[in-house]
């Protein structure tokens, strides 16, 4: 067998393996308060196709501007998972706690529900973040 580059390139490929290439990180609950608290994030939802703009703040409460409406809310920490209870832009009430993983992939953050059977399922992507309320919500 005859050692050429190509060969030696697509050994070492296949001995790595691509899939230990692309593995995203599950951020703890510390990292996940260090990466939001504070902050204004930018997201996009991706089941729902809409932008998203929250400014989390350090005493558990946030605002979240979605289509056009300011719902204010209450978020956590519950071990490794972001917890988040909107209330109604409208009425005022608690909706449904809602609390998910965050990843890390390469550059990217992504908000992750976890189902019963324990799929995991890519809601939510964060595309940026700001110090502060940067958007005065």
């Amino acid at each position: 067998m005859k050692i050429t580059p190509t060969s030696t390139f697509l050994l070492l490929i296949t001995m790595l393996g691509l899939p230990t290439l692309a593995h995203a990180e599950q951020l703890s609950g510390d990292q996940v308060r260090a990466l939001i608290s504070d902050k204004t994030v930018y997201a996009y939802h991706e089941k729902k196709d809409f932008d998203i703009v929250t400014y989390f703040s350090a005493d558990g409460t946030f605002k979240s501007l979605r289509r056009g409406d300011v719902y204010p809310g209450k978020w956590r920490i519950d071990g490794d998972k972001h917890c988040i209870r909107r209330n109604d832009p409208f009425s005022g009430q608690p909706r449904k706690e809602r609390c998910m993983y965050i990843e890390k992939d390469g550059d990217t953050y992504k908000r992750i529900k976890e189902k019963g059977s324990g799929k995991r399922i890519h809601v939510i992507t964060y595309k940026r973040f700001a110090d502060g309320n940067a958007e005065g919500l």
